[in-house]
């Protein structure tokens, strides 16, 4: 999981949180888990520069460089927001 934000030097950059499972698991096993982490990482963000959050799952084991992990989620649009007010961001695809 990560949470995307502009910096106060205009450069985007990220928080992330990798979990591992350690046997196979149905999306509705880990859904309580998934919204908890979710809403801790959200929390330790700074509410004044985020812009979104995404998240990568993998049906097998693999483990992410953060870098490759943000590289991805940028590559689908992760930045592609622009915050009007700490809080509200709206989307810069039409």
């Amino acid at each position: 999981m990560a949470v995307f934000g502009i910096g106060v030097d205009g450069k985007p950059y990220s928080k992330a949180d990798e979990m591992e499972a350690s046997e196979p698991y149905f999306q509705w096993e880990l859904e309580d888990l998934l919204v908890e982490k979710h809403k801790q990482i959200v929390a330790s963000f700074n509410k004044n520069q985020m812009l979104s959050v995404g998240w990568i799952a993998t049906p097998y084991p693999k483990s992410w460089d953060e870098r490759e992990a943000a590289r991805h989620l940028i590559n689908l649009g992760a930045l592609d927001f622009e915050q009007i007010e700490p809080g509200v961001v709206r989307s810069l695809i039409a």
